[in-house]
């Protein structure tokens, strides 16, 4: 299933697997809550809802960066979190307080509102 969470520190980790846990790094035994993720072609987004059943509902405060290793054809696409998928109507824009980033990470940028992982040669 597509899953994400994210990390201690704070990283969005996204991947195809059956439990949350099998997403957390080496070493890492918790993380700040997670979810489901579906990417939205029609629209052009990326929808994060739901929560994680081993680690709760994903805590954004945390989030500091993006992984989108597993996702990149969804460069420029935004994020929105939805805390049920079936049925509701409201879309929350997932905001970034920090942004770390190395040549493996894809730098992050807010336009009208809306979370948009951008290319590192934008």
């Amino acid at each position: 299933m597509n899953k994400f969470i994210i990390t201690q520190d704070g990283t969005l980790e996204f991947g195809d697997v059956r439990l949350h846990m099998d997403l957390l790094p080496r070493g890492d035994d918790t993380c700040h809550g997670g979810g489901f993720w579906l990417i939205d072609n029609q629209n052009g987004r990326i929808l994060l809802y739901g929560r994680s059943f081993d680690f709760g509902a994903p805590e954004f405060s945390f989030l500091r960066r993006i992984n989108t290793d597993e996702m990149p054809a969804c460069l420029g696409y935004p994020m929105f979190y939805k805390r049920e998928f079936a049925g509701e109507e409201i879309l929350e824009p997932i905001e970034v307080l920090a942004l770390l980033c190395d040549e493996t990470w894809k730098p992050l940028t807010v336009r009208g509102g809306e979370l948009r992982v951008t290319s590192p040669n934008k």
